[in-house]
């Protein structure tokens, strides 16, 4: 797996090369795409998740905290997301049973 990309210098070809199973973005891609990110970059974010998932490799969106971050990552066809819009870190024991109904919602919670 490759954490936090987008922080270290990672080349789309030496990514595909370790050929990890998951690589996960550093949440700054998602908040930089919304605000000021140059289109050219936001092409290679898009085209490294198409490479990615052609190979089979799991790409997971970090730090999605509005929905047009949501919007942005699932455009360019990351289905695996995380961050605050879905819900504050907790202590296991605090964490609602969470049920997506809707990808364009918020999840409904359910506490068990």
């Amino acid at each position: 797996a490759i954490d936090q990309f987008g922080e270290k210098h990672f080349t789309l070809e030496r990514v595909l090369e370790l050929e990890p199973n998951v690589i996960k973005l550093a949440p700054a891609l998602a908040e930089h795409a919304v605000d000021c990110m140059p289109q050219r970059d936001k092409d290679k974010i898009a085209s490294l998740v198409e490479r990615s998932l052609q190979r089979d490799i799991t790409v997971i969106a970090t730090g999605i905290e509005i929905s047009a971050q949501q919007s942005w990552v699932q455009a360019i066809g990351i289905t695996h997301l995380q961050g605050h819009f879905y819900g504050r870190a907790a202590p296991q024991c605090e964490i609602p049973l969470t049920v997506a109904t809707n990808l364009d919602e918020r999840p409904l919670r359910h506490f068990a």
